[in-house]
């Protein structure tokens, strides 16, 4: 009787083992690190959202309290108004709020009226958090004047 090679065989060589294990191994490994990378890109983004939000918060507290207490806040530093956080609910994120005066000048017109100066105040928020031994910083500033 004819015997066919499927037939007479019961299970798989060790050779044969090793090389499908190599094979997957070779297919895989790209893949695991796909994932990895795509992690760390997203740990990233997140961390880099969070401090666009702090930054956007403390901005609009800031211009929500008004111009008069924010000069009365510039006024009180003399002058040089930083405010460091430490913030409880972000850990690892630090804010620092920087004040200063910002004189515009309005050109006038027409050359018979007068320029006027307009005190604005310049507010920078920046928060900054450490990530694989670097420092990320992000900064988000704008001006608030009485008009």
């Amino acid at each position: 009787m004819f015997r066919s090679f499927f037939t007479c065989c019961r299970g798989y060589t060790f050779v044969e083992l090793l090389l499908a294990i190599t094979i997957l191994g070779i297919v895989v490994s790209p893949l695991i690190a796909l994932f990895s990378g795509s992690y760390l890109a997203i740990n990233s983004a997140g961390n880099h959202t969070v401090a666009s939000n702090l930054c956007r918060d403390r901005i609009e507290s800031l211009k929500s309290s008004g111009y008069s207490s924010l000069y009365q806040l510039y006024i009180s530093n003399n002058g040089n108004a930083v405010i460091e956080d430490n913030l409880p609910d972000h850990p690892g994120f630090q804010r620092t709020t920087l004040l200063s005066l910002y004189p515009l000048e309005i050109t006038p017109e027409t050359s018979e009226d007068e320029g006027q100066t307009v005190d604005l105040l310049y507010i920078e928020v920046t928060v900054s958090w450490t990530s694989r031994e670097i420092t990320h910083r992000e900064t988000v500033t704008t001006l608030s004047g009485n008009w």
